[in-house]
């Protein structure tokens, strides 16, 4: 009986381990989630400057042009 006991103490103990690393898991997952979406924002935010590096590159090289007329 008490061998019993012991054995669905230890169980208990598994299963409440269990759910907290469940949980554990869980707040990973959704910290990935929004490292990913930050991530996906940046890119987006890098493109734009990209764009906008390429336009004021032209512009200079108007100005170049228009310096030697």
């Amino acid at each position: 009986m008490i061998n019993l006991q012991a054995k669905d103490h230890e169980k208990e103990k598994r299963e409440k381990e269990l759910e907290i690393l469940k949980v554990n898991l869980q707040v990973k997952d959704h910290r990935k989630e929004k490292r990913e979406k930050e991530l996906e924002i940046l890119k987006v935010d890098l493109q734009a400057k990209d764009k906008e590096l390429e336009k004021r590159e032209e512009d200079i090289e108007i100005l170049k042009v228009n310096e030697h007329l």
